[in-house]
């Protein structure tokens, strides 16, 4: 523990005493920054791959909105083309919820280290 005191009055250009007195804070908030970036790693992936889906299914659906067309319900090609964009239809919304909710956790997750480990971050951002 004196050896990372000594590194850290070195790299701050503090006393040791000091430095002794703020490890447990620098610690715990290394802690909290760690456990963070482990958590938004995976939802981050998880967000991208919501927008593609949502960007394919809005692509299918606009360009098979024809088939909703009520003109086409008697014809012979509608009737895959019109579950399948009643299909997409119904999905738009679910994924549309679920990449919202992902881009505003992923959001959440890239702002809280800074409001949880301010002094972490601190030596992380200007001096590391």
């Amino acid at each position: 523990m004196e050896a990372l005191a000594m590194q850290l009055a070195e790299i701050l250009q503090i006393t040791i005493d000091k430095a002794i007195e703020l490890l447990p804070v620098i610690r715990e908030q290394f802690i909290a920054y760690k456990i963070i970036t482990k958590i938004s790693t995976p939802i981050t992936i998880f967000t991208i791959i919501s927008v593609l889906a949502l960007v394919v299914a809005v692509i299918i659906y606009i360009m098979l909105y024809e088939y909703l067309d009520e003109e086409w319900k008697d014809s012979y090609i509608c009737g895959d083309e019109h579950r399948l964009v009643t299909s997409i239809k119904k999905m738009l919304k679910p994924v549309a919820i679920i990449t919202t909710t992902g881009i505003v956790v992923s959001t959440i997750l890239k702002v809280l280290p800074f409001i949880l480990a301010p002094d972490f971050m601190m030596i992380k951002e200007f001096i590391l």
